[in-house]
């Protein structure tokens, strides 16, 4: 994921002291530096995703250090690059091409092997300060993140603030256990062969992106005791700690001349001018990109320069470095070097850094990301990754009402201990939550009032959960934040047995999901649901993204809901205040196809279809059922529980339809009170009502609720000649289109599935389940208690 905006817990430092940073054994001396306060939780597992307070902490940690060696460039140059190669070295062992062990930013580096001698062994070891910062402060999330977080700050710091990758960073990296022989697949010191072979054809780069990642040797050193190649890229110490384009500009400002020819395995290439106590120094990787040196070995790069050309025992003023022939593929190469560099027809250079600053920021982005598809940037809330404690099956503390919900076996879910809500959800957890609902309806056995009942009621959490979202109240926008106001009577309709203390859905919630938000885990819930009841049919898996935060009140939520009254309210709560069309309101009220009302809730009895059977399956009947049906007002004398019921047999479990149903295809406003389908004559002569002759109006043409009326059809997939098609797939697509857009309104930080865990670094303070039952501290009612009342008439729209 990219950077989270808060940090994944806000993790808080064991202790207010700074870490002691034991001093490394080697050249150069790398100080101890006063760290700046940075955050670490307790008892949380690898690999939490990055919060922002951590990777500025991060960042801030890396400035301490740097800080730390005053006016030794040697030192500080050797830190700050080591972290950059650190990086460059994990993500290097990338493989396009193998799908089985592909690598990549993965925290594991071969250090055995010798590909991997010029990573200093001072910056990344026991008792190293760089390692100390991680493992006393950010052990929770992965090595790979971590050292790139580090990079980036290095970055940062020696661009001066002028190439700041902190919007692009992305994290939830996992680190592989062993990597064995890693450094076989990094480029060797041979030349362009080696550059092509490792970045273009199995990181699947571009040769400019090479170009522009091996630019980062712009800053740091060479050193012999761990590379054999000593020196830096750039002209003085001070450069050599600063991150800009001079790297560039020094392929046209020395004669560069080959360096220990006779020794194949450390021979580089130097500047034959002065080269003081540190000297410049390129490697076959480096020079390659603007000159061919593999058919005019030995040679010199600027044979203009003359004497220069002639050092160390070598006469090389009259064999000048030839250029890539004209088509060649490493004309790019070249190209992207002057063009880095600034180089002016005339001579010298620009003061541009803004070309290498863009391609390499690009490139950074693409090679730290490879063959990773679950990484998320900053978001607003914490992630956690849930750890198994136990494979018990949890007990469900039977409810006490109707229907009766019966105890089912659970299938095997996570829930990790000491974790704070609220993770992000992984695909393990996604389908250990629809694994457990599928468990939950499979024992109702054939009681298929109860399921009814149950199933439905999930979906409509979710339903009076985000539909008090408001577009135009940035102050308090709602939404999905699982939060209900229970004790408002628009959300009598949700069953007080599908969410409260001790019920089967909600025991599934605290003993395996309380480290998510009950928002995500309604979802997911409701979800499960709609696979399950349409037999695959409709599977949102692939849609469901999570992340949000549940807010701690909402009082008078449920004064945003949709009055029972008809498409006024329709309009008002799903087009104006929630920001849909008319069409995606249609598609959200065909969920009435499963689940029933209940009159001890709601005060509306029945369901929304033909039988029970048909109650628990996610189709299209219900907008079938508009136009198979003759229907008439029911309770006309009590506008608070009016609606509409079939004039046919109802036997035990009465059809019916809400104002806010049938509204959708009838303009019930002109002509209440009426008959839908007045062809059925008798039909609608019940409950001493005669409305044969009065036939519902539809709506005049050109007006917007047309719109409605159409979806109806379209979903019903009424035919021309009368009856009805098979095809469930223009509902079901605009379920899920309306279900996505609704479930997300005004929440800019979710992502999708991840494929491991995500770990949230900060523990609860204690691990006990919080006891709900007795309002919140100020009196209001906390989200438990809301949905323990849950049942009020839905007269609405998701009214149960």
């Amino acid at each position: 994921v990219p950077l989270v905006s808060s940090p994944t817990s806000s993790p808080t430092r064991t202790s207010s002291a700074t870490p002691t940073l034991p001093q490394p054994t080697g050249s150069p001396t790398l100080p101890q530096p006063t760290l700046s306060p940075t955050s670490k939780p307790t008892n949380s597992p690898a690999f939490a995703f990055v919060s922002e307070q951590e990777y500025d902490a991060i960042d801030a940690d890396i400035a301490a250090l740097s800080a730390a060696f005053g006016n030794d460039n040697i030192s500080r140059a050797h830190f700050l690059g080591g972290i950059v190669r650190l990086v460059a070295h994990d993500f290097m062992d990338f493989d396009i091409t193998n799908e089985a062990i592909p690598m990549g930013s993965d925290g594991c580096i071969d250090m055995d092997h010798p590909d991997n001698s010029g990573l200093p062994q001072d910056v990344w070891c026991d008792g190293c300060p760089l390692t100390e910062v991680y493992d006393n402060n950010f052990s929770h999330i992965s090595k790979a993140d971590f050292w790139i977080a580090a990079a980036n700050a290095v970055i940062r710091i020696a661009s001066n603030n002028e190439l700041n990758l902190k919007n692009d960073y992305v994290s939830g990296r996992v680190d592989a256990e062993s990597c064995v022989d890693q450094g076989a697949r990094l480029p060797a010191a041979s030349g362009c062969d080696a550059v092509e072979g490792v970045f273009v054809e199995r990181l699947g780069l571009t040769r400019t992106d090479a170009v522009a990642l091996l630019g980062a040797h712009t800053i740091g050193r060479g050193n012999e005791d761990f590379s054999g190649h000593h020196g830096i890229w750039v002209d003085t110490e001070a450069q050599s700690v600063v991150w800009n384009k001079r790297y560039y500009e020094e392929f046209f400002r020395r004669a560069w001349i080959p360096r220990n020819r006779n020794d194949p395995a450390v021979q580089d290439w130097t500047w034959g001018g002065n080269n003081d106590d540190s000297p410049r120094f390129f490697l076959n990787t480096d020079l390659c990109l603007a000159f061919d040196i593999e058919v005019t070995f030995p040679c010199c790069s600027d044979t203009s320069q003359g004497q220069n050309c002639d050092r160390n025992g070598q006469v090389l003023r009259n064999t000048q470095c030839a250029s890539y022939p004209a088509g060649s593929p490493r004309e790019e190469f070249a190209d992207a070097v002057e063009l880095f560099a600034g180089l002016r027809a005339g001579g010298g250079f620009n003061n541009d850094n803004t070309p290498f600053f863009s391609a390499f920021a690009s490139a950074w982005g693409k090679a730290t990301t490879n063959g990773l598809g679950d990484l998320v940037p900053l978001v607003s809330s914490p992630t956690s990754s849930p750890t198994r404690t136990s494979s018990a099956t949890p007990t469900l503390p039977q409810p006490t009402g109707s229907p009766t919900l019966p105890q089912p076996t659970l299938s095997p879910t996570s829930k990790p201990t000491n974790s704070p809500a609220f993770a992000f959800v992984s695909e393990q957890e996604y389908d250990a939550i629809d694994a457990d609902i599928a468990a939950l309806s499979a024992a109702f056995g054939n009681d298929n009032i109860s399921r009814a009942h149950f199933l439905g009621g999930i979906v409509r959490l979710v339903a009076h959960d985000f539909m008090d979202f408001d577009i135009t109240n940035e102050a308090i926008p709602m939404g999905s934040d699982g939060c209900i106001d229970m004790d408002h009577p628009d959300n009598s309709g949700l069953p007080q047995d599908v969410w409260c203390d001790g019920c089967p859905l909600t025991e599934v919630y605290d003993n395996n999901f309380s480290h998510i938000s009950k928002a995500d885990f309604w979802i997911a819930a409701a979800n499960a649901v709609i696979r399950i009841a349409s037999n695959n049919e409709l599977n949102l898996k692939n849609d469901y993204v999570s992340g949000r935060v549940d807010a701690e009140s909402c009082v008078d939520q449920g004064a945003r809901l949709p009055a029972a009254s008809g498409c006024d309210a329709v309009e008002g709560v799903f087009v104006e205040r929630l920001g849909l069309t008319r069409t995606d309101a249609v598609a959200l009220l065909g969920a009435h196809t499963i689940g029933r009302g209940n009159e001890d809730f709601s005060g509306h009895h029945g369901i929304w279809v033909d039988t029970e059977a048909q109650s628990v399956v996610w189709n299209k009947r219900y907008y079938e059922e508009f136009f198979r049906r003759a229907w008439i007002p029911r309770n006309r004398n009590d506008p608070a529980v009016q609606d509409w019921t079939w004039g046919g047999n109802n036997g035990d479990s009465p059809r019916f339809f809400l104002n806010t149903d049938l509204c959708l295809a009838f303009d019930i406003e002109v002509t209440f009170p009426c008959c839908s389908d007045t062809s059925q004559g008798q039909n609608c002569d019940r409950n001493g009502q005669v409305l044969r002759n009065t036939q519902c109006a539809s709506y005049p043409a050109g007006s917007p609720r047309e719109e409605f009326a159409d979806a109806v059809e379209l979903f019903a997939g009424l035919r021309a000649g009368g009856g009805f098609n098979n095809d469930n797939t223009p509902f079901f697509s605009a379920f899920a289109s309306a279900w996505g857009k609704a479930t997300t309104n005004g929440l800019g930080d979710l992502v999708p599935l991840v494929s491991s865990p995500n770990s949230f670094p900060t523990p609860l303070q204690s691990s006990s389940v919080p006891t709900f039952g007795t309002g919140t501290a100020d009196g209001s009612t906390s989200v438990c208690d809301l949905l323990d009342v849950l049942s009020v008439s839905f007269q609405y729209f998701f009214y149960y």
